[in-house]
């Protein structure tokens, strides 16, 4: 079985329990997914606000095995026993995982937009704060909800730490996954790409190579990132491109003046107009000045890689981005100087996002407040794969008999807020009623 309520905090296994509802599948409480397949619950009437945090809760048949997300920077609980009601968990055991939850969708009011971030573990967030939602995704979130212009903008944060464009790393890679991830969101209108930093130190990692490899390594990620834009603008998504950031200094990477030099030309290729719909230029942000091949030590979480919360925080805040014409854009001070209703592909004006988004959606009927949420709600489940045999059905192994309390996620962020019902993905198995 399954079930959703509003959580009490990010960081305790506590629910309001007032607000607990029980999750069906076709009108039924056990369901199982065919492997590598996304399921999604019926609708749910749960009225919720941008930003808040929600609960979901599984009880299984069998031992958990994680599908999708060791590194949630979010705790997640398990015991034994049905406990889908409670409003505890207590004596609970805990790990920072998250376990084969993949989304939650919303429906709103008024239609919203929806800006999916596809990334490395720099986008999933290594080094923010376990359960502070201190992510770079989270604090552009943050902005753009605070922004009374831009209420109805949404984040999906498809971040997978050690992901690349070329290879398979711990999830599929960018190219693979792009349809699934990015393009078949509900309601996308922008995409954000940070990924290349692991392609470029993966290169090296274990022998030096010539300089025709390193030539031609650039090429092929450059490759990589004309091959999503040009899949992304078939669908009328537009592209923002983040530089890579450094990350001379790096003991797993042990980046050398060549890696450097790798960086500093597919950089020059992100920020050459009529590339990208748009460039954050994340690197800019993120360097030491004295020392640009390295990031600046106020940012670094220590590896010389990942940010630390305040670097996440400038990655969200303190930076300027430029439309592909160019021309900075400088608007109300969001994220959103950077993303631009472009009027033909090669562009020769820009005009900040629509003017039906430059103001707040008039109060539904019925309506609580300003954007409120209609709040249909959906929950659904996914499963891994499992190499690649083919596999009809999957047992989702959690736990024997017990119940997993999945950490609470903000909506809007890692969870999303879309122009459509409430999913909750679980990666796919069967749940015991």
């Amino acid at each position: 079985g399954a079930s959703i309520a509003r959580a009490q905090s990010s960081g305790s296994p506590t629910i309001d329990a007032a607000t607990s509802m029980p999750l069906r599948f076709d009108g039924r409480a056990a369901v199982i997914i065919p492997a590598g397949a996304d399921y999604l619950s019926d609708p749910v009437d749960m009225p919720a606000k941008a930003l808040e945090t929600i609960a979901i809760s599984l009880h299984y048949d069998g031992e958990p095995e994680q599908t999708s997300h060791p590194g949630s920077r979010a705790t997640s609980w398990h015991m034994p026993g049905d406990h889908l009601s409670d409003a505890t968990m207590a004596g609970a055991a805990h790990f920072d995982h998250w376990f084969n939850l993949a989304a939650l969708e919303v429906e709103r009011c008024a239609p919203s937009r929806l800006i999916v971030a596809l990334g490395d573990s720099i986008t999933d967030g290594k080094g923010s704060t376990t359960n502070g939602n201190d992510r770079w995704t989270d604090v552009l979130a943050k902005r753009l909800q605070a922004d009374p212009q831009r209420p109805g903008i949404a984040i999906v944060n498809q971040g997978i730490g050690g992901n690349r464009l070329l290879n398979d790393g711990l999830g599929p890679n960018a190219l693979a996954r792009l349809d699934r991830d990015v393009l078949a969101q509900p309601g996308v209108t922008h995409l954000i790409v940070l990924e290349g930093i692991n392609d470029l130190g993966t290169l090296t990692l274990e022998a030096p190579v010539s300089q025709a490899e390193h030539d031609s390594h650039v090429t092929r990620i450059i490759g990589a990132y004309r091959q999503i834009i040009a899949r992304a603008h078939a669908k009328g998504v537009k592209v923002i491109g983040g530089t890579i950031m450094p990350f001379v200094g790096n003991g797993y990477y042990h980046a050398n003046r060549d890696n450097e030099a790798d960086r500093q030309a597919v950089n020059a290729w992100i920020r050459t107009p009529g590339h990208f719909d748009a460039v954050v230029d994340f690197d800019r942000v993120m360097r030491d000045p004295a020392k640009p091949e390295r990031l600046l030590p106020a940012y670094d979480d220590g590896d010389a890689l990942h940010p630390s919360p305040a670097g996440y925080r400038a990655m969200g805040t303190r930076y300027r981005s430029t439309c592909s014409t160019d021309r900075a854009v400088e608007q109300s001070g969001a994220f959103f100087w950077g993303i631009c209703q472009l009027t033909q592909r090669k562009v020769k004006q820009w005009r900040p996002i629509a003017p039906a988004m430059t103001s707040a959606p008039p109060a539904a009927p019925g309506s609580r407040a300003r954007g409120c949420l209609c709040s249909r709600s959906v929950v659904g489940l996914t499963t891994p794969m499992r190499g690649r045999r083919s596999v009809t059905a999957i047992t989702i192994p959690i736990f024997e008999g017990r119940h997993l309390m999945l950490s609470t996620a903000e909506i809007d962020n890692s969870m999303h807020i879309t122009a459509h019902p409430w999913l909750c993905w679980l990666r796919s198995g069967r749940l015991s009623d």
